[in-house]
């Protein structure tokens, strides 16, 4: 089989083609990271889903590519997203713990920061600006790189009111940015639905569709859908940690435990937590749809070759320990498999409709190993993922060949 990797490769060895046509021939990327979500809260050819979660999207489409079952991650947020920004350990990039713009309570919309030299210090904990991102390569990518755009939950760092430190994820490599601190803190627990979901898939497919013209295609683009669904918010002042969200969101497994919409305090967190995992699955549904990435032809999900896209999904840690299967102490900030393991699937371009469909792969899979896979897809150069700043070696093994974008497996493949 000819690999996607070859095909880039006699691309550029061809002085036929313009860096443009080059550009124009890479896949589109998107990358979804839910926020709390371990192997035992989602349906899927390969998963156990203790918690009998219905996430039927993520199931049909993680049945058209390769489930990667022996995944891990960093047990909570901030380092695993620094891992997969950097292809570094976290520590190594100034990230040795969960980040936060608010130190002073667990309600982080409403939370006083430390004050004085404390806040400066915890302030300064984020990604640092020598670091190169993923978004930088893509984004830098020769003549023509990719459209970058990071939707919801960045957590690796922000900047101070009076100064500017350089940690916005704007400043390190994305085009566009949604932020959720910007609409998830005027929601109503007790009055609405989560409607900040629905407004981050609506902001994603606009700004998509709205990315920028290289002759007469627009730039190829790469969507991080980092949603921070379904990670707890603050109490709502019923003792609930998950709030409600709409009920069309929940169109599956609403009424087998009976939900009611005219009861605001119905039905205990782990009953909010499914709904909300079920809600991202809806939601991811209709991103994808708009996207034009995959049609729902009797609810299969089937994907649209003509999109050129590569889908990844994964979950950032495992499930929160206050509803999880494994318990309080083997979930989410333990190093157990209930906080370590999660679900990784990768379809698309490539991918499905090839022999490598429907395909479990038992590869041990690293949060530092994204970088060098995404590169290796894009046909990076090494002067172009390089970092002559960076003080660390990047630690990740790229997984393209396991997906059929590269023609060098690793030397135990």
């Amino acid at each position: 089989m000819r690999t996607h990797a070859t095909m880039l490769a006699l691309l550029a060895l061809n002085c036929s083609f313009t860096v443009s046509a080059l550009a124009q021939n890479r896949p589109n990327l998107i990358f979804i990271l839910t926020d709390d979500q371990g192997i035992e809260s989602i349906e899927g050819p390969y998963w156990p889903n203790d918690m009998e979660c219905e996430t039927p999207t993520l199931r049909e489409l993680a049945r058209q590519g390769v489930s990667f079952t022996n995944c891990r991650v960093n047990p909570n947020c901030s380092p695993t997203r620094a891992a997969l920004m950097t292809g570094r350990n976290a520590c190594d990039t100034g990230v040795n713990g969960v980040l936060g713009r608010f130190t002073g309570g667990e309600n982080p919309c409403t939370g006083d920061p430390l004050e004085g030299d404390g806040a400066r210090v915890t302030n300064r904990l984020g990604l640092q600006t020598h670091e190169k991102t993923i978004a930088e390569v893509l984004r830098y990518l020769e003549e023509d790189g990719y459209y970058t755009i990071l939707v919801d939950k960045w957590h690796l760092g922000y900047n101070e009111d009076d100064e500017d430190l350089g940690l916005l994820p704007t400043q390190q490599g994305f085009h566009a940015f949604f932020d959720w601190m910007a609409t998830i803190c005027d929601d109503e627990p007790l009055q609405i639905g989560d409607e900040h979901m629905v407004d981050a898939y609506q902001w994603a497919v606009n700004t998509v569709n709205n990315r920028p013209w290289i002759g007469e295609e627009q730039m190829p683009y790469a969507l991080f859908f980092h949603t921070i669904t379904p990670h707890r918010r603050h109490d709502d002042g019923g003792g609930y940690l998950w709030w409600r969200v709409d009920q069309t969101l929940c169109p599956v497994s609403h009424g087998w435990w009976g939900y009611d919409p005219g009861d605001p305090n119905g039905g205990g967190n782990r009953k909010r937590f499914i709904q909300n995992v079920e809600a991202i699955d809806t939601v991811i549904s209709d991103l994808l749809i708009n996207l034009a990435v995959v049609e729902d032809v009797e609810n299969e999900w089937p994907y649209i070759p003509d999109s050129r896209t590569i889908v990844f999904f994964l979950g950032d840690n495992g499930t929160d320990g206050k509803v999880s299967s494994h318990g309080p102490t083997h979930a989410k900030n333990s190093t157990f498999e209930g906080g370590i393991r999660v679900p990784l699937f990768v379809m698309g371009e490539g991918i499905t409709d090839t022999e490598l469909e429907s395909t479990e792969n038992t590869r041990l899979i690293n949060h530092v190993d994204f970088f060098d896979t995404i590169a290796d897809i894009v046909g990076a150069s090494p002067s172009e993922r390089d970092n002559e700043y960076g003080r660390f070696p990047r630690r990740g093994a790229s997984f393209a060949y396991n997906i059929g974008w590269s023609d060098r497996p690793r030397a135990d493949q």
